[in-house]
Formats: structure tokens, C-alpha cells, sequence
């Protein structure tokens, strides 16, 4: 299952044949299938083993920050955990998935129960929700956190992990986000990218057709392609435009001050908004970024760099490997809870998610 997970995580489970699970262990494709019926049944068997082995190897002690740094030993030792889950755990059947979830809920109540402890004024729901924080933390522990030794990455996981778990939630800038119901613009192309992008970080780029985005935009037919050629087209607009979205965003915020430490927290802030008035571009990012081009993917890599530099500058003695490490913490920590209904859907989002994310920035190398 080593081979599968590694190929899930490099190429993306839809792009990942079983004939290559199989060459990749020296066996034929025939031999595979005994032991799994699909690659589907093999995704879950990953996962849940990964699930499994990242689970804390002792009973609870209680005591976060014990447990949060036999948790980051633990889920480095199942490198690409957080992709496998982020990423392919889509692709599941409905009751296996669920499984995998009420696994990952069991220790996600161990945590808030140790953050109730640590900090006793926090409401059930206040505790779980810093609980889930502390769990995007860990997940986002990369498989390729070069300039970190493992001793060096777990203190930083568990820094950050901690620093998530101590936001002060009583400093949540409280106002009610806008509400509204959305126009949709009015060319026929427009209609194609706005339902395009929905679609697919709802329904995954693989199971989104032709036909679902034009009957959804009401545009069919020749009209369709005289757009478009193919799907791949459409894929590759709509991360054009997040992507300038992004790029728009973070201009606009170093330019609105010249304390380094104030423009990121704009930067996360307005992220932040984008994960809850437009959620399925951040899902649809973290699905389907591994399909852009190698052109918009140096640019991801480079919005995220812009991070790392605002950070280094704001906290000059931070070493590039741990900023890089908290950043993507930090966005790890925006994407899962705008990819999670019962929080995005909050009128204070922006506040508590700009709040965690500026936290686990500021954790301390310890």
C-alpha cells in the first residue's frame, strides 16, 4: 500500500492506474485485484491505514503539548497524510469516507478536551473548533519540508499546533460577514467559468462533464465550444483567474502599509474572505492545482512565497525552512475550515480563521 499512497499523493488518485500500483511493486495487475476489487477500495485501504498509524501511539496524557508532539512524530511518519485526506478522500465511496471521518473526529474531541484543560473558559464548541485547527496544522506537514530535520519539523508542528490552539477567540474581530444571494454575470463565457469553477470543487474536475457545464450555465452546443474546446480549456481559465485573484488581493495589501507583519495578516485576511465567499475556489485549488500547468504552478508556488518573504521580513531571524513550514500551516488552516461546512458558514469566519492563521505565524521555534 506504500507504492499506492506514494503514487496518490505524486500524480493524484484519477491520474494513478492500478496497472501502475501494480508495476511500481513488481506484480501484475491481475495479482492486485485479488487483493483489492478497485482503486477505490485501495484509496480507502491507504487512507485508512494512514489514518491509523497517524493516531497518537499512547493513551491521551491529557496534556496538549505531550500530545501534540507525539502527533507530529507520528504523522511524519506517514508522509502525505494531509493530501491523501485534502485532496484525494473525495474520491471515496460515501460509507467509507464517513469511516475515515469519525476516526479523525474520535481524536479531534481528545484535543479540545486537552484545550478545555489548558484553557477552561472556552465553550464546548470554541474548544472543538481550535481543536480542528490544531488538526489542519498537523496535516499540512509537507513530504518534502526541505532544510528541516525531523526533530526540527516536529518542534515546529507542534509549536504551530499549539499557537492554534491558544488563539484568543475573545480578540475575534466579531462583525457579521455581508450576506447575499450572488448575480451571475450575463456573457455566455462568464456563465461557462463562474458554474465551471463551482462545479468542479464541488463535483471534482473528473466527474464534471461538458454537458453538466453547459446545462448548468444553460449554454449547449455549438455556442459551448465556440468558447471552449475541451474541458482542459476551462480547467486551465478558471485557475487563471483565482489565481490573478489572489495575486490582486496581495498586491492591494502591500501597498496598504509598510510593516510587513500588518500585510500579511491583510494577505491571510483577505484569503480568508475569498475561502468563505467563494468556497469552492479554495476546494477547487487544493483539488485540482495539480492539473494547471507548470506555469501556473510556479505561480502558486510563488503567491505562497510571497507569504514566506512577508513573514521572514516580519520576523527576521525566522529560517527559511520554518517560515515556509508555518505558512503552509497557516493556509492549511484557511483551506480545511473553508472547506468545512459548519464553520464557513459563520458570520465571524473571517475574524477566527485570520485570527488561528495569525497565530500559528507568530508561533515560536521551541
Amino acid at each position: 500500500m506504500s507504492a499506492a499512497a506514494r503514487l496518490f499523493v505524486e500524480r493524484g488518485f484519477p491520474n494513478v492506474k492500478m496497472s501502475d500500483i501494480a508495476a511500481e511493486v513488481g506484480i501484475t495487475a491481475s495479482a492486485l485485484y485479488r487483493h483489492f476489487a478497485g482503486k477505490s477500495e485501495l484509496l480507502n485501504a491507504v487512507l485508512g491505514e494512514a489514518v491509523e498509524k497517524s493516531r497518537l501511539s499512547t493513551a491521551p496524557s491529557g496534556d496538549l503539548a505531550t500530545m501534540l508532539a507525539g502527533k507530529a512524530s507520528a504523522i511524519l511518519d506517514v508522509p502525505g497524510i494531509g493530501i491523501l485526506w485534502s485532496r484525494e478522500s473525495r474520491h471515496l465511496k460515501p460509507d467509507d469516507r464517513a469511516r475515515v471521518v469519525t476516526r479523525i473526529a474520535s481524536e479531534n474531541q481528545e484535543y479540545a478536551r486537552a484545550i478545555r484543560a489548558r484553557h477552561p473558559h472556552l465553550s464546548p464548541d470554541e474548544s472543538s473548533l481550535l481543536a480542528g485547527a490544531v488538526t489542519s496544522v498537523l496535516t499540512s506537514a509537507s513530504p518534502h519540508a526541505h532544510g528541516l530535520s525531523r526533530a526540527d519539523h516536529i518542534r515546529v508542528l507542534k509549536s504551530a499546533a499549539l499557537a492554534a490552539a491558544d488563539t484568543r477567540l475573545e480578540d475575534v474581530d466579531a462583525r457579521p460577514a455581508a450576506t447575499h444571494t450572488a448575480l451571475e454575470p450575463t456573457s455566455q463565457r462568464e456563465k461557462l467559468l463562474s458554474v465551471a469553477g463551482r462545479l468542479f470543487g464541488t463535483m471534482g474536475y473528473e466527474s464534471t462533464s461538458l454537458d453538466d457545464i453547459g446545462s448548468a450555465a444553460d449554454v449547449t452546443g455549438p455556442s459551448l465550444y465556440s468558447h471552449f474546446t475541451n474541458k482542459a480549456a476551462i480547467l486551465q481559465e478558471v485557475l487563471d483567474r483565482a489565481e490573478h485573484a489572489l495575486w490582486i488581493d496581495l498586491h492591494a495589501a502591500i501597498r496598504s502599509t509598510d510593516d510587513p507583519w500588518r500585510a500579511l495578516i491583510v494577505v491571510a485576511e483577505s484569503y480568508a474572505r475569498l475561502g468563505q465567499s467563494q468556497p469552492h475556489v479554495i476546494a477547487f485549488i487544493v483539488a485540482e492545482g495539480a492539473r494547471a500547468s507548470g506555469d501556473s504552478q510556479s505561480r502558486q508556488r510563488e503567491y505562497l512565497q510571497e507569504w514566506v518573504g512577508l513573514l521572514r521580513r516580519a520576523r527576521p531571524g525566522l529560517s527559511m525552512p520554518v517560515a515556509r513550514a508555518l505558512v503552509r500551516a497557516a493556509v492549511t488552516v484557511v483551506n480545511d475550515f473553508s472547506r468545512t461546512r459548519s464553520v464557513v458558514g459563520r458570520s465571524d469566519f473571517t475574524g477566527i480563521v485570520t485570527s488561528i492563521a495569525g497565530a500559528v505565524l507568530q508561533a515560536p521555534e521551541r
